[in-house]
This record gives C-alpha cells, sequence and structure tokens, in this order.
C-alpha cells in the first residue's frame, strides 16, 4: 500500500498536548455506526467472499452528505434511474436536489472528518457495528470545522488510513477484505453519539483526553 499525497514528521509524540473543546473536557470517545453496503446480493457475497471485514484503528471517515435510503444504501441507489435521479415523486427529488446542494455548500466551508481508535469488525451475520471515534482535525486536508453534532441522517465514507505519520488514501491490496471494501466505497457510518473530542494531525500530534 503506497503512501501519497501528505507527510507529517515527529507526529506522535509520548506525550500528547491536551487540548480543551468549548471549554470543557471529554473523557469519552464519541460513537459511530459503521455499516457495509448491501444494495445487491451478489455483490453482497463477492464482500465478504474474503472473510470478515476489519475496520482498523486510525481510519479516517469523511463527511458525505444526507442518507436518502439507509446507511446500508446512502445513495437509496435501489431507487435511482440510469440517466440519473430517482424513481421517486417530484416532490422528494425536489428535496433531494435541495439538500444535495447544501451538502456541496457545507462541504466546501470545511469538511468534517473523525478516526476510529479500535478495530471493529463487520459479517454478513452482523453488517453494522457501534464504534468509538474521536474527530481529526487538520488545516492541510480541510478538516476545520470542530465538533460533530450526532445525526443519523448524514453519513461519513471512508477516505484514508492514519498510519506511521502519513496520511493514506490508497487501498489497493484486494486480498485485505478491508481494503477490497473501502476501495469500493461499501463501508458507511453515521454519528449516533455527539464527538466532541479530537485530534489535529499537523506537525505534531495534539489530542483531547
Amino acid at each position: 500500500m503506497k503512501r501519497i499525497i501528505l507527510r507529517m514528521c515527529n507526529i506522535f509524540f509520548p506525550t500528547a498536548l491536551l487540548l480543551i473543546l468549548g471549554g470543557t473536557v471529554s473523557a469519552r470517545a464519541g460513537a459511530v455506526e459503521i455499516c457495509a453496503s448491501r444494495l445487491d446480493p451478489a455483490d453482497w457475497h463477492e464482500l465478504f467472499s474474503k472473510g470478515p471485514i476489519v475496520v482498523p484503528e486510525h481510519i479516517v471517515f469523511q463527511f458525505r452528505g444526507h442518507i436518502f435510503g439507509s446507511l446500508m444504501d446512502p445513495n437509496d441507489q435501489r431507487h435511482s434511474l440510469p440517466a440519473g435521479g430517482w424513481q421517486v415523486s417530484l416532490a422528494e427529488v425536489q428535496r433531494r436536489n435541495a439538500v444535495a446542494r447544501n451538502d456541496q455548500t457545507l462541504s466546501e466551508s470545511g469538511y468534517l472528518a473523525f478516526m476510529t481508535v479500535k478495530p471493529s469488525t463487520l459479517t454478513t451475520g452482523h453488517p453494522c457495528v457501534s464504534a468509538e471515534v474521536q474527530q481529526v482535525l487538520s488545516e492541510q486536508w480541510g478538516w476545520s470545522k470542530k465538533g460533530i453534532a450526532a445525526d443519523q441522517n448524514v453519513y461519513f465514507e471512508i477516505y484514508a488510513l492514519y498510519e506511521d505519520g502519513g496520511v493514506v488514501t490508497s487501498f489497493s491490496d484486494d486480498s485485505n477484505p478491508f481494503f477490497f471494501a473501502a476501495a469500493r466505497g461499501e463501508i458507511n457510518a453515521s454519528v449516533t453519539s455527539t464527538i466532541n473530542n479530537f485530534v489535529v494531525l499537523e506537525d505534531a500530534l495534539q489530542q483531547s483526553p
């Protein structure tokens, strides 16, 4: 797997700098629900053909927008048309277009992102799992807005892996079940408990407790 785009020096210090967000300190990580995408039964079998999907620690999820279907199919592909749009009422099409435009505006003002703090396992029998996360902030990457409110009507998609002081955006090893799923956008998450702790991925790792 190739590291690309950004390298950060001396990012893991034995002692992290404690930061206070909004005048309070939280010792508990925010919570999210992580799900494997399930649209077509044939694709579902292929997705798990290599075994359970272990979502590692330090996986960065980035804001994608509102859920139009379910977390397992947030883009509502079951009701999409080949030429674009949806097989729903005109009023719903107009609502979705307005929501999508608003999501784009929000993204342009600074992306929201969070990172897993421990591994989680997805299986065919349990394709969704609750996981603890912390927000990531970085001026280089545009992750600039502090605090992520609980909202199960929006979803986040896997963007990168943070390891060895670098941000890895390439998932090219199809022999690994997680990389196989991540490269195809088949893992999504929504925030179930407000995330009010964070790490700053800059020249040094700064962490709230």
